[in-house]
């Protein structure tokens, strides 16, 4: 059976359109369009966030924080107050050295979401993938008092459907 170009083409998201050859995760054909940040106090924040990642700038991620702010990360730890959020930036997520592209943001002057992409390696080369939603949620005096990661998790292969099924 031909593949015409319905079949063949990726789905276009946030940021462009995903390889329709690879179905495991959502993985973009070529670098995603960063996105333009709110310019509420919210959608500030969560666009600062992005820029001390990408810069590598773990030490001053905690300065983004309320002193009792919680992070709720995609594996289900809860990071309670600076000294607890900054162990994980300056720990893991330094070692990880993520590089981050900021696909879609849509908030109000408190609550900010956003689309992230990061590079990681698919069929051994480097590869955008989108990867999560961070909600960011600002207190009274306008530090991020929550954050909440939302993981997106790869997919299995499908099973084959049995015959006569």
């Amino acid at each position: 059976m031909a593949v015409g170009p319905a079949e063949s083409a990726g789905v276009v998201v946030a940021g462009g359109e995903l390889d329709p050859a690879i179905t495991a995760m959502d993985v973009y054909l070529t670098r995603p369009t960063s996105a333009e940040a709110p310019a509420t106090p919210a959608g500030q924040a969560a666009k600062a966030y992005v820029e001390l990642v990408n810069a590598g700038r773990f030490a001053e991620l905690p300065d983004l924080f309320d002193a009792a702010a919680v992070i709720l990360d995609p594996a289900g730890r809860s990071l309670r107050g600076r000294d607890e959020i900054r162990g994980f930036y300056e720990g893991p997520i330094r070692e990880m050295r993520p590089s981050l592209v900021a696909v879609a943001y849509v908030g109000d002057a408190v609550d900010c979401m956003v689309a992230l992409a990061t590079l990681k390696p698919v069929n051994g080369q480097p590869r955008w993938v989108l990867v999560s939603v961070d909600h960011f949620t600002l207190s009274a005096t306008g530090k991020v008092a929550r954050m909440v990661a939302f993981a997106r998790a790869p997919r299995a292969a499908p099973e084959p459907v049995p015959p006569g099924r």
